[in-house]
């Protein structure tokens, strides 16, 4: 069964088949609460490797290709996944570079709303 970065295995009440989720989301069945199932997670992530699955929950198709920026985490409104130490750490990184150029396009979704 795969597992989170912290170790964690998922298999959700919701059902279906579990995913590796994205770094610092919560355990179940805390993320099946806060959750909506927005998107804005997968949006935003520069590597392109999240994807919701059947139930609308966050899952990644690698965690070797995670850069752990912790966008996920920042655009996450409803708090289902959190900074961890790693992403605050890969946050600030994002945006120090982002003061230091003026411009933020880290992701093929704010490229493409840039042009």
């Amino acid at each position: 069964m795969p597992q989170d970065i912290r170790g964690n295995f998922y298999s959700g009440k919701r059902g279906g088949l579990p995913g590796i989720r994205p770094p610092g989301a919560l355990k179940e069945p805390a993320l099946e609460d806060k959750c909506t199932g927005c998107g804005d997670c997968a949006a935003v992530c520069p590597q392109e490797i999240i994807s919701l699955d059947a139930h609308s929950l966050p899952v990644m198709t690698s965690l070797d290709s995670c850069a752990k920026c912790g966008l996920c985490a920042d655009v996450c409104m409803m708090g289902a996944i959190e900074l961890t130490l790693e992403t605050r750490l890969g946050l600030a990184r994002l945006k120090s570079a982002e003061t230091k150029i003026g411009v933020f396009c880290l992701s093929p979704l704010a490229a493409k709303e840039m042009a």
